[in-house]
């Protein structure tokens, strides 16, 4: 981190105090992930898969729809969304 005419060291500690003060853990920017699922796809090589945690069932499937109407992944020839929670049973999983 650089300061005016300065430059300090931050601890990890002290990124994670910082980063607590200015995010809210109980909210997830969708936008940020989905973000950083285009840029995922833009930088690599070949085929892959992103795997993506939620809290719940809800965020689950907002994200999923989010996914389904945002370009590139609503091209369902070349993506597959697969929304998955142990709730669900697993053949409809599939």
């Amino acid at each position: 981190v650089a300061g005016i005419g300065r430059i300090s060291t931050l601890t990890e500690e002290e990124m994670l105090k910082r980063y607590h003060t200015t995010h809210d853990d109980e909210n997830i920017d969708e936008e940020l992930t989905l973000a950083l699922c285009r840029y995922i796809i833009q930088s690599s090589y070949g085929d892959g898969a992103i795997l993506i945690f939620f809290p719940g069932w809800l965020e689950i499937s907002e994200f999923s729809m989010l996914l389904e109407s945002s370009a590139p992944f609503n091209n369902t020839s070349k993506f597959w969304i697969l929304p998955l929670h142990s709730g669900i049973a697993s053949q409809d999983q599939r």
